[in-house]
């Protein structure tokens, strides 16, 4: 009998365990909890039964779950490291521990209260339990009425915004042809912006943010790779069309344009971040900036930098990350655009096919919508030419994959002196109206 007690007691503590996993996962991504609901409920946990059905009460009735948890005491709850594991491998492991506690509670029971005779009604009895144990464990799916309550608010925060005269459902890019094809920087979204080395992945970033900061928007840029003093005045560049570098050697002759570039991004509250490359490191520091001042979009400079403690391989820190990074996207309602690499296969796609990253197919099937940047002049040796004399040069921004629209490519020029991309037709009528 005390075998059988140490066994129960062995599955409780191991169960203990995976539910603070599971707990921690669903409080910092408060997304997973749907998911969650159609695998567990309260009667499959050991010890925080009590604590996953404040949680999830709190998620239904759409109340702050941080605020919630430190209400009620649970804080013993979040660990320092995050747990990055599949929601749904962590809830089948729960349920399988659930389900082999109540067994073996089950056939602790049937030893104790062994008849002498009718031994095959007893086993057939004890059969029936387990069979109704196990079917009594499984959770229904989600109800199609909060599905569609969900589709109404969407369906009216689009038509409030069509009668205030916002014609894009998202903040714009500052680029008329991509925000009449992505209906702009939409809330929770996930963007990849993918390119080889030196394509201009940064820069188009950049033109992005100096946009967001023209509209009077809120951007934290964290740059894995670059200091941020060279962030800052690629940014100043761009923002002042003069380049960064000359600004920052005080060659420069635009010092009253200068000024007030930098006062407004002052104002903007404009957050760099050069010092992070973990990923529990960032998650954090998102969760934290959005408490300070609500944030319009994150950028990470780039993805395949980014670290994970005990990750066992590089593809399974850039899928881990790719997945991490959509979800809070999702929580804080805030955009997220990643820069990233692409693979060589990648490269060589056709116009219309969701190119392949470097490190992991999870990036592509993680984003939301993804745009490669390519050479769009006639051949790498005209492009080189025209950027080592200076000139504005031909690429192409290829959208590979947007999940809610259109696909295809646009045409940009991009001014390597300056870092400064512009609508293809847009620089060529500023060239003609030069020449005559």
């Amino acid at each position: 009998m005390k075998n059988e007690l140490k066994k129960i007691t062995n599955l409780g503590q191991k169960s203990t365990r995976i539910e603070k996993e599971l707990l921690n996962r669903i409080i910092f991504a408060e997304n997973l909890i749907p998911a969650c609901l159609t695998k567990v409920n309260k009667t499959h946990f050991y010890h925080y039964g009590n604590a996953f059905e404040i949680i999830t009460e709190a998620y239904k009735e759409k109340k702050d779950i941080n605020f919630v948890v430190i209400e009620n005491n649970l804080t013993d709850i979040i660990k320092t490291d995050f747990s990055f594991r599949d929601i749904n491998v962590i809830c089948d492991e729960l349920v399988d521990i659930s389900n082999a506690i109540n067994l073996w509670k089950i056939l602790q029971q049937g030893v104790e209260n062994l008849p002498s005779e009718k031994i095959d009604e007893y086993v057939s009895e004890l059969q029936r339990k387990i069979i109704n144990e196990i079917k009594h464990s499984e959770t229904s799916k989600a109800d199609i009425q909060s599905v569609l309550k969900e589709f109404e608010n969407r369906k009216n925060e689009y038509k409030l915004k069509k009668e205030t005269g916002q014609e894009l459902l998202g903040i714009s890019t500052g680029y008329e042809k991509l925000d009449n094809v992505i209906d702009g920087l939409r809330p929770s979204h996930f963007w990849i912006i993918g390119g080889y080395t030196n394509s201009g992945k940064t820069s188009a970033s950049l033109n992005i943010v100096s946009n967001l900061i023209k509209q009077g928007k809120r951007v934290v840029y964290y740059s894995l790779e670059m200091n941020s003093v060279d962030i800052f005045s690629r940014l100043l560049g761009i923002m002042t069309e003069e380049s960064g570098l000359s600004i920052i050697k005080g060659y420069s002759k635009k010092e009253e344009l200068i000024d007030k570039t930098i006062q407004d991004i002052i104002n903007s509250k404009l957050s760099i971040h050069t010092g992070k490359s973990e990923l529990s490191e960032i998650l954090f520091s998102m969760y934290q900036e959005n408490i300070n001042n609500l944030v319009d979009l994150f950028v990470i400079d780039f993805i395949q930098i980014i670290t994970i403690k005990n990750a066992r391989s590089e593809y399974e820190t850039i899928t881990t990350c790719s997945t991490e990074i959509q979800q809070i996207a999702k929580k804080l309602n805030v955009p997220v655009m990643a820069l990233s690499q692409i693979s060589n296969e990648g490269a060589k796609s056709s116009d219309g096919v969701v190119m392949s990253f470097k490190g992991s197919g999870a990036i592509a099937s993680s984003a939301d919508l993804a745009i490669e940047i390519g050479i769009g002049e006639e051949s790498i040796q005209d492009w080189k030419q025209k950027m080592n004399d200076g000139k504005s040069v031909k690429m192409k921004w290829s959208i590979r994959k947007n999940r809610h629209g259109k696909v295809g490519m646009i045409e940009m020029s991009f001014d390597g002196r300056t870092g400064i991309f512009k609508d293809y037709e847009e620089e060529s009528k500023a060239n003609l109206n030069k020449e005559f």
